[in-house]
């Protein structure tokens, strides 16, 4: 009888610490390439009470069998602290409630904004309908004197470029974050204020506008360069906690998303390379939240150019989005693109998570 009970000890204790590993590597993986881990990271914590019913049946046989009290001690504690401990940060147990905007508003700028009472009005009516909890802004071409304003019941962070009336980001957000960073990587990305990241306590926000590789591509490679150290920063955020990226990435991903892919093949934002990036990027642990909840919708866009009656006749492009690590695709209740919301050659996206 204890030779069986001594066989269903070593299972129960192999497929437990299989059950750790997933318990761990599930949050973080593809669950339809790792099921095996996945689904016995979700057993974990029954498996957790079998195994300590069997430390009672080791303690009983202490003198045979401590060696293995001291195993199941190391599988259990970990597992104690992941799941009931005050370490416990994973994503899956997380309650978001929250609702983003990103919006390039570019074409308010060309008519000062910042300066001019009516137009600044407009736009702050806007982003006062939204009411939303963090508005994310590119394009704003601010510098810091020129921020003279407020949006009652928000915190408000601007970046700005070296180069007046260029470029620019800002955060407005309802919630103070723990920490706000300007710029990333090497001092070539720090001068064009594109890049504005927030942590919360379980996230990090990256409202980003991303350099156009300009006419004839001739801002392509620093725009690859600028896409490998942004997807390793992105990268090393997400190992500690799910990252929120947003904002005027400038390109296109899939022909689905731009009216005339055809002609379109090698103009900046369209361009092999600049799509490769952006896949490469996905398959980094990261998903469109606006495919993840309308994969074949067409005609969706969120920039026309000003030229030919585009917007009127929705000639556009979808390159404003909203990327967010994996383990959050869970939590997508709504994407949205606001076309009709008018003002800037652009217009804004929403995400909101739960």
């Amino acid at each position: 009888m204890l030779k069986i009970l001594d066989k269903i000890v070593y299972i129960v204790s192999l497929i437990a610490a299989f059950g750790l590993i997933g318990a761990y590597l599930s949050p973080i993986i593809n669950p339809n390439t790792f099921v095996f881990f996945s689904l016995l990271g979700l057993a974990y914590p029954y498996l957790l009470i079998g195994n300590f019913i069997l430390l009672l049946y080791w303690i009983f046989r202490w003198k045979r069998r401590t060696w293995q009290i001291v195993v199941v001690i190391a599988i259990g504690y970990p597992t104690f602290r992941t799941y009931y401990g005050t370490a416990k940060t994973e994503t899956g147990d997380a309650s978001y409630d929250l609702s983003l905007l990103s919006y390039n508003i570019r074409y308010f700028d060309v008519y000062g904004w910042s300066n001019q009472k009516n137009t600044r009005e407009k736009l702050f009516n806007y982003l006062n309908k939204f009411d939303g909890d963090v508005i994310c802004l590119q394009e704003t071409k601010l510098q810091p004197h020129q921020v003279s304003f407020e949006l009652p019941g928000y915190r408000m962070y601007f970046n700005s470029a070296d180069k007046a009336g260029y470029s620019g980001t800002a955060v407005l957000t309802r919630k103070e974050p723990l920490n706000v960073t300007y710029d990333f990587g090497d001092d070539e990305h720090r001068h064009e204020g594109r890049v504005i990241t927030a942590e919360y306590e379980d996230f990090y926000l990256v409202c980003c506008y991303t350099p156009n590789s300009q006419d004839e591509l001739r801002r392509l490679p620093y725009r690859m360069r600028w896409e490998d150290d942004l997807r390793e920063y992105l990268c090393g955020l997400d190992q500690t906690k799910p990252v929120v990226y947003c904002g005027d990435l400038n390109v296109a991903h899939e022909e689905i998303d731009l009216k005339n892919p055809k002609t379109n093949h090698f103009n900046p934002g369209f361009s092999d390379e600049e799509r490769g990036k952006m896949t490469e990027l996905l398959a980094a642990g990261f998903v469109d939240s606006f495919r993840v909840l309308w994969p074949d919708r067409a005609d969706a866009y969120s920039w026309w150019s000003y030229r030919a009656a585009s917007r009127a006749r929705n000639v556009g492009w979808r390159i404003d989005y909203f990327i967010v690590s994996e383990r959050l695709r869970g939590h997508i209740k709504k994407a949205e693109i606001w076309s009709e919301i008018m003002g800037s050659d652009h217009c804004p996206v929403m995400l909101e998570l739960e």
